[in-house]
């Protein structure tokens, strides 16, 4: 099984819509090569850049979840991204209710 990872993650979704790197790039705000790099596992996207993916692709949070950030998934990449997703808020809320 292949770990989820934003490489494999970005590479399924610009696949189900069938976009070439350029189309997605264009669609995402970034440069091909920024794409390429990203799925070579040369480079990490930034959390913004995975917010603005979310946000164009109407996807949910969970599409990302669970990243592997450069390996290793910490709580504090977790919820670095849940506050930049502006989600954070709303899940600390509902645990606190739980």
């Amino acid at each position: 099984m292949e770990t989820v990872t934003c490489k494999t993650q970005l590479k399924k979704l610009r696949k189900e819509y069938k976009l070439s790197q350029t189309e997605f790039a264009k669609k995402t705000g970034v440069s091909r090569s920024y794409i390429a790099q990203i799925e070579l596992g040369n480079k990490d996207p930034s959390i913004a850049y995975l917010n603005y993916v979310i946000t164009v692709f109407n996807l949910s949070i969970s599409f990302f979840s669970p990243i592997n950030f450069n390996n290793k998934l910490t709580e504090q990449n977790c919820i670095e991204f849940l506050k930049q997703t502006g989600k954070y808020k709303i899940l600390k809320i509902n645990y606190k209710e739980i």
